[in-house]
């Protein structure tokens, strides 16, 4: 018999920073405000990010060449201050829940 490789699925890659403690502290207040207000599923704050680039599906072997590059480049860049500036939801697909979002745009009184 020959060998068998189990099929992989790909990965959904992108590239995100995680919010400061107070803005995490902040979503968990606004959700526990909301909590039973509609039918979503919650995720913790500590899950929450902003989303910097979309990368799509790729394999997992391109995972540490992405993050080498990434570690890389990632400390070129200065601290940002962002406002934000809407709200709304991506509609479910793939039997996934339905993702929230926040708009933001920069706060050029704080960079």
């Amino acid at each position: 018999m020959g060998h068998f490789e189990p099929a992989v699925a790909p990965l959904r890659l992108f590239i995100a920073v995680a919010p400061p403690p107070a803005v995490q502290t902040l979503a968990q207040s606004v959700i526990e405000r909301m909590r039973g207000s509609c039918d979503v599923r919650w995720v913790t704050p500590s899950r929450l990010h902003l989303l910097l680039k979309f990368l799509g599906k790729s394999s997992a072997e391109k995972v540490p060449e992405l993050k080498e590059k990434l570690e890389q480049t990632a400390n070129t860049f200065s601290r940002f201050a962002v406002e934000c500036s809407g709200a709304g939801a991506f509609p479910s697909f793939g039997g996934h829940w339905p993702s929230g979002w926040v708009s933001i745009q920069e706060n050029p009184s704080q960079s």
